[in-house]
Order: C-alpha cells, then sequence, then structure tokens
C-alpha cells in the first residue's frame, strides 16, 4: 500500500504545481492538466480525450540487501496536443517535464515521507506522431520500511 500513498502524493503535487496553466486541448479550446495514477481511464464517449495530461505510473520497487533503503521508481508519462503548423507541440511536453524536474529537486520530500533519491531520467518519444506529443521521465523515491511483525516474539 506505501507505493500507492506515494502515488497519490504525487498525484496532488503535479496538479498544484500546474493548477494556474492551461493547455491545447483537442476540441480547440485550453484546459488544466488532467492527472491520472497508473491508467488512463475508460472513455465515456468515443470523442473523449485526456489531453493534455500526466499519468504517473508506478514502475517497480524493491531493495538489493536487506540492509538497503526501500526504493520505488515512478515513471510520469506527458502528453501533450498542438496542431499549429510549426510543428513545435514538444515544448508544451518539456515544459511540463522541466517543471517537475525543477519541482522534485528542489523540494525532494513528499508528504514528509517520500524521499527523491538517484537520478531523474527524462526523453522524448522520438516517433513522429503530430499532433500528439509525449514525454516520459522516471524517478526513485525511498520509501519507509514495512514493519517487523515477529520482533515482539523475540522479545
Amino acid at each position: 500500500m506505501i507505493p500507492i500513498i506515494l502515488q497519490a502524493e504525487l498525484k496532488e503535487v503535479v496538479l498544484s504545481l500546474f493548477d494556474d496553466k492551461k493547455f491545447v486541448a483537442p476540441e480547440g479550446e485550453s484546459r488544466k492538466l488532467s492527472v491520472f495514477e497508473q491508467n488512463l481511464p475508460q472513455k465515456q464517449q468515443k470523442d473523449d480525450s485526456p489531453y493534455p495530461m500526466v499519468i504517473i505510473k508506478l514502475i517497480e520497487g524493491g531493495k538489493e540487501k536487506r540492509e538497503d533503503p526501500n526504493v520505488t521508481n515512478v515513471g510520469f508519462i506527458v502528453g501533450t496536443y498542438d496542431e499549429n503548423e510549426d510543428n513545435q507541440g514538444y515544448r508544451d511536453a518539456v515544459y511540463i517535464l522541466n517543471r517537475l524536474h525543477e519541482c522534485f529537486e528542489n523540494q525532494p520530500v513528499i508528504g514528509g515521507t517520500f524521499e527523491l533519491t538517484g537520478r531523474i531520467n527524462w526523453r522524448l518519444h522520438e516517433e513522429d506522431l503530430d499532433p500528439y506529443f509525449f514525454g516520459v521521465m522516471e524517478t526513485q523515491w525511498a520509501v519507509p520500511e514495512h514493519g517487523r511483525m515477529d520482533v515482539e516474539e523475540l522479545i
């Protein structure tokens, strides 16, 4: 359950970080960033669009040795939309990734419990999917240890 709490805390951070910003949407209007945990929701209508969006995805977790810290790798999938002929929609995706990177570097502890460790890696999708643009960021977080259940019996 601990990684799910991290994921929920990260969602609140992302929503707060972009609360005042709007991006181009497929319907032609500007709208706030949608933030989803793990997957996109099922479409209610055929033309429903989640863009612009960030998906916060739990990738993997664990530790190498018993004495190592418990870590969870979390990915951020960014999707933006831009129909302009100059094909510069990738800029919104980079902007979002950069704001996330800056936020996590400046405030590496989330929810008073989870701490950013290791590198932050990001990249853009190389395939041309115009008018959709994608980027991803992978982060690693130290998460609290599970409590031992057998200690009481040993005392």
